[in-house]
């Protein structure tokens, strides 16, 4: 199976969601199995975590694109944490609703 997309939307099991442009930047954010819940690269193949002597390591789950997860995953973010009532991006194409959702700005 191949590596994950650069950009990568990584989920907390509390519907946080940050998002890193590159995946080791994505690596380096998770301190421990409990920072990650759900990920997903940019073309919305899930991912999983695995840990390497102490390192954690975003790895595909699936080469299959799981887009409707990632949209309601993302719609649950905004819901819990846009404090303004922010909608997710509404673009059809998936390639441009993950790079609209990494441009978004929440005011949590």
């Amino acid at each position: 199976m191949s590596e994950p997309d650069d950009l990568v939307l990584l989920f907390a099991a509390d519907c946080h969601m940050w998002w890193a442009g590159d995946v080791a930047l994505g690596e380096e954010q998770i301190e421990s199995p409990e920072d990650f819940a759900y990920g997903y690269d940019g073309r919305g193949r899930p991912l999983r975590l695995a840990w390497v002597e102490g390192v954690p390591r975003l790895e595909l789950a699936s080469a299959a694109s799981q887009e409707a997860a990632l949209r309601q995953h993302v719609r649950a973010y905004y819901l819990r944490y846009s404090r303004l009532g922010l909608e997710p991006p509404s673009e059809d194409d998936l390639a441009t609703f993950v790079a609209a959702v990494a441009d978004d700005r929440i005011d949590e």
